[in-house]
């Protein structure tokens, strides 16, 4: 038994190696891997492995600052190449939904899909929240809630974070009912005090735009600036 997983474990580790000079065309990384499986005992070998098959870990490239003069030679057509060797697509078709909104669906076209390293942003982390004393204090220019009235701030990666989550609902509280639109805002507050709840389809009846845009158009036209805001 211990002979035949000697043997498997040498074809996973030829395979591995395999793989990272198609894709590197250097022995820089492979000696690496060689370096690390020759000090692997075969119950850290399998942790490994299972690491990988649970998407824990990944095989990773070391790719020298200098590539230009280095013998690590990576390219995107390449790459793309040794995927069609593999049997995979970066480019696959997405199940959309189904939500309040629309049904699920599967797009006709293709995506690139690809793992990419992400940071969180800082202006998301927990030490930016906050809650107001009171909403008494509006800006008059932008329609915002200023001094005590002030709970959080909206930066524009968080904006952008929720766009590509699809949360259009709370872009709506946050942007237009919680700070923007005057009317709105009143209304979204009274109904909260009064009744516990409001709908955005309501305040939509009512909405006047946000205050900052009407602001922005006449010091436009204080200029004699004509725009389309």
């Amino acid at each position: 038994m211990a002979k035949e997983h000697y043997k498997n474990r040498k074809k996973v580790e030829e395979y591995i190696l395999t793989w990272i000079k198609k894709i590197t065309n250097s022995d820089f990384n492979v000696n690496l891997y060689k370096d690390m499986f020759k000090n692997m005992s075969d119950e850290e070998f399998d942790k490994f492995m299972e690491k990988l098959k649970e998407e824990d870990n990944y095989l990773q490239i070391i790719v020298p600052p200098d590539i230009e003069n280095s013998d690590v030679k990576i390219s995107i057509s390449k790459n793309y190449k040794l995927a069609k060797e593999l049997g995979y697509s970066f480019f696959q078709q997405l199940d959309i939904g189904p939500n309040r909104n629309i049904p699920k669906y599967r797009t006709p076209k293709k995506f690139l899909i690809i793992d990419l390293p992400i940071r969180r942003t800082k202006q998301t982390s927990e030490k930016g929240i906050g809650v107001s004393l009171h909403a008494k204090n509006i800006d008059m220019l932008t329609g915002q809630p200023k001094g005590d009235s002030t709970a959080t701030r909206l930066s524009y990666p968080e904006l952008q974070v929720l766009v590509g989550m699809g949360l259009t609902n709370s872009l709506v509280e946050l942007l237009r009912d919680r700070a923007g639109d005057i009317v709105t805002e009143k209304l979204l507050l009274s109904g909260l005090s009064k009744y516990g709840m409001i709908s955005q389809k309501l305040l939509s009846k009512y909405a006047i735009g946000a205050l900052s845009t009407k602001s922005l158009k006449n010091y436009l036209l204080g200029m004699h600036i004509k725009s389309t805001l």
